[in-house]
């Protein structure tokens, strides 16, 4: 993907982190973002959800619950697969 989206994310340590957005979806009325450490969608993959919007900022943290994930994944392979067919 060429046109993947960086995204500067600080972690609870202060630190910044550079994920690349390989995905997103909205689910029930919350964001949810594929993100990986590369800009091409290989290795290690996170799915981040959106929990607070202000003027300037988005705040995103990991989902950590095994049901969750396995729901979003699921969203997000079939999103990525209708993409690979295209």
């Amino acid at each position: 993907m060429n046109d993947t989206e960086k995204l500067i994310f600080t972690d609870d340590e202060g630190e910044e982190i550079t994920l690349f957005v390989q995905a997103q979806t909205e689910l029930g009325g919350t964001t949810y973002l594929l993100v990986t450490e590369t800009e091409e969608l290989e290795g290690d993959a996170y799915i981040f959800e959106q929990i607070e919007e202000t003027d300037d900022e988005l705040t995103f943290e990991a989902v950590d619950d095994d049901d969750k994930l396995a729901a979003i994944g699921a969203v997000f392979e079939e999103l990525l697969a209708d993409e690979d067919e295209e």
